[in-house]
């Protein structure tokens, strides 16, 4: 969906919508990645480190594997160490 897609359906201005995606991947609330069928487009999801449906354990082993990535902003809580140390995840 492009930005002015968005900007006619919400009712404001393609600029606005512009700044608003930039910010919030600025404070990495959503992700950008390239769309692998056309390079000239970025699609965006959610950080699962902020917004997460199911399980806690399925949560941690998602960011968990997110976070080992080559170039990964999704930095685990602290608490991860604690819990790997004490072998307190599967």
């Amino acid at each position: 969906m492009s930005q002015k897609l968005i900007g006619e359906t919400i009712g404001v201005d393609s600029s606005h919508v512009c700044h608003s995606i930039k910010r919030l991947t600025e404070l990495e609330i959503i992700e950008p990645k390239e769309d692998p069928f056309n390079k000239r487009r970025l699609i965006y999801r959610l950080n699962p480190a902020l917004c997460w449906k199911g399980s806690a354990d399925k949560w941690f082993k998602c960011i968990l594997e997110l976070s080992l990535q080559p170039n990964s902003k999704v930095k685990p809580p602290a608490i991860f160490g604690e819990l790997l140390d004490n072998n307190q995840v599967e």
